[in-house]
């Protein structure tokens, strides 16, 4: 029998009439056309443009899709076809339900903190939101009202002043614009006799929420000190704080030799009380409030005179902007 090399010639064609088993063989030329079935394993240089045919599925290492819309987020599917999330609106976030994936608008807090813009000075205006501002988170502080005055008689010192109630609010879409009203803070009262009460401060308003103002200490008397004012309540905010009430004023000591002190005004979400003005033989005026704070009252008659009630703190607005 011939060998097989002298067979196969550049001019000879051998068609095998059965099976054949080719190890260790390279195959140049010519291409071997298309099979019409078959397994291939270990082949390299296959052009997968256009070699390759159908969609390849998950099980198999594919997407099981024929095409990904650009910009869209790809999710799993187990062994389907990939799931996808357009990006829809502007601003939104990539959210989960607890299950899957969707584009929505930004919760409170969930987009990052821009700026922070305080209003601070009693009056009223308009906040306008920048092109960057989703979402806002508003705080709103009322006025504070004012400390009382002493008694020029036995030394009853005055009440200290109300804090302004606290309203806070989210807002996921925030207008364009907002107007603002900042409290002012109540002033003091004046020594006397009789002595002078503290004046009610005015309220925070802003987006549909109220902060109410504090009330003004009461004026001291002779047989005791003043009474201390009463705290803002707030309406229509997610969250609602009252405003602290100012302490009451202290009988003065040593038959009057002595003035009685005046009463701390309340504090604010913020702090911001004023203090009484202390027991003494000389006038000390109440502290001045801020950020909503009650003023304090004054001391009562010392035997050299004595001093009036601090005004209370004007309101306070807290804008954070959320992108």
């Amino acid at each position: 029998m011939a060998n097989l090399s002298d067979i196969i010639t550049p001019t000879n064609v051998v068609t095998a009439t059965s099976t054949t088993t080719m190890t260790n063989k390279t195959l140049v030329a010519p291409a071997l056309g298309t099979p019409a079935s078959g397994v291939m394993t270990s082949v390299t240089g296959l052009p997968l443009a256009t070699g390759v045919t159908g969609t390849l599925p998950v099980a198999n290492g594919g997407t099981g899709a024929t095409a990904l819309t650009a910009n869209n987020v790809v999710l799993g599917n187990g062994t389907s076809a990939v799931q996808v999330v357009a990006p829809s609106t502007s601003g939104n976030v990539l959210t989960s339900n607890g299950s899957t994936w969707a584009s929505t608008a930004p919760g409170a807090g969930s987009g990052a903190i821009l700026r922070i813009t305080h209003y601070a000075t009693a009056g009223s205006g308009t906040w306008n939101k920048p092109s960057d501002t989703v979402s806002v988170l508003i705080r709103a502080i009322g006025g504070g009202g004012g400390g009382a005055g002493g008694v020029t008689t036995i030394g009853g010192g005055g009440g200290g002043g109300g804090s302004g109630g606290t309203a806070e609010k989210f807002i996921a879409s925030a207008a364009s614009s907002y107007a603002y009203v900042v409290g002012a803070g109540g002033a003091g009262g004046a020594y006397g006799n009789p002595a002078g009460s503290g004046s009610p401060g005015t309220s925070t308003t802003i987006a549909g929420i109220t902060a109410s103002f504090g009330t003004g200490g009461g004026n001291g008397v002779d047989a005791s000190g003043g009474t201390g004012g009463v705290g803002g309540t707030p309406t229509s905010g997610d969250v609602n704080i009252r405003g602290g009430d100012g302490n009451g004023g202290a009988l003065g000591l040593d038959g009057g030799y002595v003035g009685g002190a005046g009463g701390m005004g309340g504090s604010s979400s913020l702090g911001g009380n004023g203090s009484g003005g202390r027991a003494s033989q000389g006038k000390v005026n109440g502290g001045v409030g801020v950020f909503g704070g009650g003023g304090g009252g004054s001391n009562g008659y010392g035997g050299s005179g004595l001093g009036n009630g601090g005004a209370g703190g004007a309101g306070y607005i807290e804008i954070v902007e959320y992108s």
